[in-house]
């Protein structure tokens, strides 16, 4: 067995260090939503910081840091900067990109910065954070973000990693070539500052624990740290199931076709020879026409952000020790696996359900933290037209989250923040109408999905839509008998005599000033059979207008009196002895 680095450290002196390396990504990620001026940063937090050691290993990263794609995927990014600027690193650089295919970003308007901390002439590490800008070029406003484009070239400007500072000296020449590409060059400007500040107070921090450690120690606990979180995980396997398990979502369907495309995947978790878990995707799609793909490293991230949530807490780090236990398969070239010049924009459609997939095929070995398939993920993004007052202001919509084994969904749930509405109609020509429950959406089950939301915004002037949905046709599946929740819908002016049904992948659709976009945003999947659900869950459901009188009966036979909302229990047991649900 080889040597691990943490059995030779002081373990209270490691707990410190590795809190201090937290709490300066925090810190750092803080500065980025305090000083940046893309929207999804500074108000939807959409953005993360992380540390790399001196040879590119990813070895932690912030409390909030990264959600589903997490700091896993920059083990690439590192060793191409080595690689290709080797012995000419020095004290002062700074890095940017944002190339899908390089790893680290999953899509392109995830711009991600990297600097290396020197310290007495001595390379210690790099200091990193990544932010969704609002605009990155591309055929559309937003275009980063969406769907409809059917290769990345159309999507926005593709960066390798290059040196925006070589010694502390500005390139200007990469500075404007990224500017004259971008909307909104004076805030992407601005998002450049903000990157900047906070890799500035992370590398400060990184220096004043080198004072107080010393570098070589420093680097110990950088290694430690690593080895430390590989051997958690492996323990955490080891206290777990051994076993494999399968399943299959959908996406709805590919451009100009009308046949779903299956997202498939095995796991299986071994103890022996070692503690080891495989994820096989063998049997998923073939890459979409559409901008819905996955870069291998992306589906790679939501892997590793699945089994760090179901084996571990927050207190062991997400890095290159963390990956060593598993082993995932992907198709070549595949909806999961795509390769260049693949559109990869709405990829969040396609990773949601690689999470949805394991999550599913593992609910029964991992009750206690599992779920059932939840409602996708909706995107609107409205922007100027030609010569009015630049902006883009983009807005994602939470649906109804997946039932667990123990407990119902959560009604309305997404991973990022959404933008308050005051914000957004200060800033924007958008009205804020309607966020509201959508009564009957949920998957019906013994505990039933989260219920879907329907969400409305006026525009007040001409303007510009981009749209990117999914589960229109698919809807969240329900697991172990439990039912689908309700499917997603795109309405132009629903409540007019004239409602259009808006395309799921779109960008520069022409809206006029007073028309109304409606996001149904569908519910989650149920567990279990809805005949046996408490009959006075499906009370309170009735009482608090989720669920209608009607389908109280139709789906979990439950008769409730209309006149004093009571449950009438001999009529009940006498609809649910026939034991008929339905759909």
């Amino acid at each position: 067995m080889k040597s691990r680095h943490f059995l030779n450290v002081d373990p209270v002196a490691m707990e410190i260090v590795l809190n201090a390396f937290m709490s300066l990504c925090d810190e750092s990620q803080a500065i980025l939503v305090r000083s940046a001026y893309s929207t999804n940063i500074k108000e939807r937090k959409d953005c993360s910081a992380w540390l790399l050691d001196h040879e590119g290993q990813p070895f932690c990263g912030g409390r909030f840091s990264g959600g589903q794609y997490n700091n896993s995927g920059y083990g690439p990014v590192g060793a191409r900067i080595l690689e290709k600027f080797g012995s000419t690193i020095q004290d002062g650089d700074v890095f940017v990109m944002n190339d899908p295919y390089l790893g680290g970003p999953t899509h392109l308007p995830d711009m991600s910065f990297l600097k290396p901390v020197f310290y007495h002439g001595k390379l210690l590490c790099f200091v990193c954070n990544q932010g969704h800008w609002a605009d990155v070029g591309g055929k559309a406003p937003a275009q980063g973000v969406v769907g409809d484009a059917t290769e990345i070239y159309q999507e926005g400007l593709r960066i390798p990693p290059v040196a925006l500072y070589q010694g502390g000296k500005f390139n200007e020449d990469i500075y404007e070539i990224m500017l004259s590409n971008m909307r909104g060059p004076h805030e992407r400007a601005a998002d450049i500052r903000a990157h900047l500040a906070a890799l500035q107070i992370a590398e400060r921090r990184i220096h004043e624990l080198a004072e107080r450690f010393g570098v070589d120690d420093l680097i110990t606990y950088m290694r430690a740290l690593i080895d430390y979180s590989e051997t958690r995980l492996e323990k955490a396997i080891l206290n777990g199931p051994e076993g494999s398990w399968c399943a299959t979502d959908y996406l709805d369907d590919d451009l100009g076709s009308d046949d779903p495309i299956p997202v498939k995947v095995q796991v299986c978790i071994q103890h022996k020879p070692k503690p080891n878990i495989i994820v096989d995707f063998t049997g998923s799609g073939p890459p979409a026409r559409w901008g819905i793909n996955v870069a291998g490293h992306g589906t790679w991230q939501m892997v590793i952000g699945v089994f760090r949530n179901l084996l571990v807490d927050e207190t062991v780090p997400i890095n290159a020790g963390f990956l060593r236990p598993f082993t995932v398969v992907m198709p070549e070239n595949s909806l999961i696996n795509a390769k260049p010049p693949a559109a990869v924009g709405a990829r969040t459609e396609t990773t949601y359900l690689v999470r949805d997939s394991i999550l599913a095929a593992v609910m029964d070995a991992f009750p206690a933290k599992s779920r059932a398939p939840w409602h996708g993920v909706h995107g609107v993004g409205f922007s100027n037209k030609e010569g009015d007052r630049y902006f883009i202001h983009y807005q994602t919509v939470g649906g109804g989250g997946g039932a667990r084994t123990y407990k119902d969904g959560i009604d309305s749930v997404h991973e990022v923040l959404n933008l308050p509405v005051e914000p957004m109609e200060l800033q924007y020509p958008v009205r804020g109408l309607r966020l509201e429950y959508i009564t009957d959406s949920e998957g019906a089950g013994t505990y039933r999905g989260g219920l879907g939301v329907r969400q409305d915004w006026e525009v007040l002037q001409d303007v510009y839509l981009a749209t990117h949905s999914n589960r229109h046709k698919k809807p969240a599946p329900g697991v172990s008998d439990g039912k689908p929740g309700a499917v997603s819908k795109l309405i132009l002016n629903y409540d007019s005599d004239n409602p259009i049904v808006l395309p799921r992948e779109t960008s520069n659709y022409p809206l006029t000033k007073g028309d109304v976009v409606t996001v149904l945003a569908g519910g989650g999947g149920g567990y279990g059979d809805p005949l046996k659900r408490n009959p006075l869950s499906v009370l309170a459901d009735v009482r608090n207008g989720k669920v209608s009188i009607w389908r109280a009966a139709d789906i979990y036979g439950v008769v409730i009196d209309a006149k004093s909302w009571a449950v009438n229990e001999s009529e009940t047991e006498s609809l649910r002895a026939k034991g008929i649900a339905g759909d």
